[in-house]
Order: C-alpha cells, then structure tokens, then sequence
C-alpha cells in the first residue's frame, strides 16, 4: 500500500499538466497497484489534493490546483501528508552539506536532544523508515 502511495506522489508531481481530470486520468492509466486502487476507491477512501507551480518567464508562480475525491465531510489525517516532504526536504538537505564538504549521508549517527540532554542516538535512515514503516510522528518531528 505505501509502495503505491509512494509511486502515485511521484507520477502526479512529474505528470500533472493544466488539464482538468489529470488525476483521475494518471490513476486510471498507469501503476497496476495504483489502478486497482482507483478502481476501488470508495472502498480504499483517498482524497488527493495536488497544487502544481507553474512559473511564467519572468519566473513569477503560479498555483494550478487539481483535486480528486476532495470532500470536505470527510475527515483527513493532514499530519500524514506532511511526512513524504518532511522526508524529501531532509534528503535534499543531506545533498546540500555532501556539496560543501561535509562528510554527511542517511548512515550518519545523529543525537536527539532535549533540554540539554541525549534521548537518544539514531541515524536519519532509521527515522525515515520510521516515517514511513509505522508513520511515526516522532521520528517526523
């Protein structure tokens, strides 16, 4: 289920152009995993609330939103969508320190402090796969 999670984040941010149902078209089209779901959406229970950036040559923004089962009577854990780009971010980051020097990966060992002392020490490989094998809020935060 994460895998297919996963997979239809990274097909709507790189497939979505300004037509109207290209989200109902991508999970329609493409990932088996991710159609079967589709096909079985009132069982399954998914909104996808997508904004696309588009920039003009001048570089200005703008914000394309493509929604797909939005419904506002239902409630939506918002704190879950949150952990892929918490995730992403920390990745890119990673990049970021290896690009200027500094010898850092997803193996470094890394301290959780809190007031001024050691609760614990982890790697952020560990917390992403806590992110993403249990959806630890912790390991999120």
């Amino acid at each position: 289920m994460y895998k297919s999670l996963f997979s239809l984040f990274f097909i709507i941010c790189f497939s979505c152009s300004s037509e109207q149902n290209k989200i109902e078209s991508i999970l329609r089209d493409k990932n088996p995993l991710i159609k079967n779901v589709y096909r079985n959406k009132e069982k399954h229970n998914f909104q996808i609330l997508y904004t696309q950036i588009k920039k003009d040559s001048a570089g200005n923004p703008e914000f394309i939103e493509h929604e797909f089962q939005v419904d506002d009577t239902k409630y939506f854990y918002p704190a879950s969508t949150m952990k892929l780009p918490i995730v992403a971010l920390t990745l890119q980051k990673i990049n970021e320190l290896r690009n200027i020097g500094l010898n850092v990966n997803v193996d470094s060992k890394i301290l959780l402090v809190s007031d001024d002392k050691i609760i614990k020490e982890t790697t952020l490989k560990d917390l992403i796969a806590k992110v993403f094998l249990v959806s630890d809020n912790s390991a999120s935060n």
